[in-house]
């Protein structure tokens, strides 16, 4: 009977111990996913009906061969993101690199490491240093530079101080600026869409604000459409004029300014401002000198593609 008894007590002890763990993975599942992001990252649309379009594969291969140029070999490519001009036509092909790396991050990765950056720049705006952020600083950078200024090390029981611990907050703040912005770590390179243009307009060694504002982005329009389900439209390039998001809800359209984080009205558009304002009048000379410097540059940019293999990145 004893050992019946205890055979019960021990049985449900392991079922008890099984329900435990199970409501234990359970919970942890949850905290996992309240923890990753959960918006998903959309692309834009494009008209490709454009004049002297380049191909999809052309441009790829002119941007692998910068990124190549300018960030050595050792590189992977994203998928490529379409840009339209003020008119709804694409304009330009944007490449974003991971710079040290075979593999090309997912965008649910990109962007979990974007609000990383910001939720330290927001812990140090609190006057908090996230322990992880400060064990990235080497004390070495730090005498480096107070030696540059000649400025010496002042020490009270043991702990630096003074002008130390300012370059140490410094430093600490560039590091959760690197980690938002990618700086250093990825490459984001525009290409022309038409040959009627210079064929790399800009390039830089971080991320695009395509990712790094995507997600305020899509929140604050979001709130203006009244609804959380919304389609990403166009995404603007509209060089010294800015970038912007366009959401819609099928009824509605909202603006986002990329670069000043910030909802634009209608009126304030100016996305499709005449032609005339953009071009200033050019005698005919002039013009054949620059469609002739246009024409040289994509043949330099082609010309460095022979023998290059791009990799992975596709629509």
């Amino acid at each position: 009977m004893s050992r019946k008894m205890n055979s019960r007590t021990d049985t449900r002890r392991f079922r008890a111990g099984l329900f435990i763990l199970a409501a234990a993975v359970i919970l942890l599942a949850h905290l996992g996913s309240t923890t990753s992001p959960q918006t998903v990252l959309q692309r834009p649309s494009a008209n490709l009906q454009i004049k002297n379009l380049v191909a999809l594969e052309t441009a790829k291969a002119v941007a692998w061969a910068k990124a190549v140029e300018v960030a050595g070999p050792g590189i992977s490519m994203g998928e490529p993101i379409l840009c339209s001009n003020g008119h709804n036509e694409i304009n330009t092909y944007m490449f974003v690199f991971r710079i040290g790396t075979p593999i090309f991050p997912t965008d649910e990765e990109i962007l979990y490491t974007v609000q990383k950056g910001i939720a330290y720049e927001e812990a140090l705006d609190r006057g908090e240093t996230p322990e992880e952020l400060k064990a990235l600083i080497d004390p070495n950078e730090i005498y480096s530079r107070l030696a540059d200024i000649k400025t010496s090390i002042i020490r009270s029981g043991g702990q630096s101080t003074g002008m130390y611990q300012s370059i140490e907050r410094e430093e600490i703040r560039k590091r959760a600026l690197k980690i938002r912005f990618g700086i250093d770590d990825y490459l984001t390179i525009y290409v022309s869409a038409s040959y009627e243009n210079f064929p790399i307009p800009r390039y830089k060694k971080s991320l695009p604000i395509y990712y790094t504002a995507y997600e305020k982005a899509r929140d604050e329009a979001g709130k203006a459409l009244g609804s959380q389900s919304i389609l990403l439209a166009k995404y603007y390039f509209l060089g010294m004029r800015g970038e912007y998001f366009e959401f819609t809800n099928s009824e509605r359209t909202v603006i986002y300014d990329a670069v000043k984080n910030k909802m634009i009205a209608d009126e304030e558009r100016l996305l499709r401002p005449k032609l005339a304002s953009l071009r200033p009048a050019m005698l005919g000379q002039e013009l054949i000198l620059i469609t002739d410097a246009v024409r040289q540059e994509w043949q330099n940019a082609i010309a460095k593609t022979v023998g290059q293999k791009p990799g992975k990145g596709g629509l």
